[in-house]
């Protein structure tokens, strides 16, 4: 399921270097999944621009990951310099 998170993201935004930054399992008296943790770095002209964009969609964004839900996603950082900006992305994943 994170693959195709992965895979998502990087449709949503083809701009972007896109890393893996951790992966963990957790699980609650209800369900289980993942929690998982991206870099996104966007390194060309209108960097500000795409990434807010992005950042302002993607909670409200309908994932269709097979073999679970994204319960929950999130910019938890955000920095920009002069060539770049770079996010840090936050998602919860519940398996079915």
């Amino acid at each position: 399921m994170s693959a195709q998170l992965f895979h998502e993201i990087s449709a949503l935004l083809p701009q972007a270097v896109i890393s893996l930054v951790s992966k963990h399992s957790w699980h609650s008296l209800s369900f289980r999944g993942t929690l998982i943790v991206l870099s996104v770095v966007v390194a060309k002209e209108g960097h500000y621009r795409i990434t807010a964009e992005f950042q302002r969609m993607l909670p409200s964004h309908d994932f269709r990951s097979a073999g679970g839900l994204v319960a929950d996603i999130a910019v938890t950082e955000r920095a920009t310099a002069d060539k770049e900006s770079r996010l840090i992305v936050h998602a919860l994943l519940i398996d079915n």
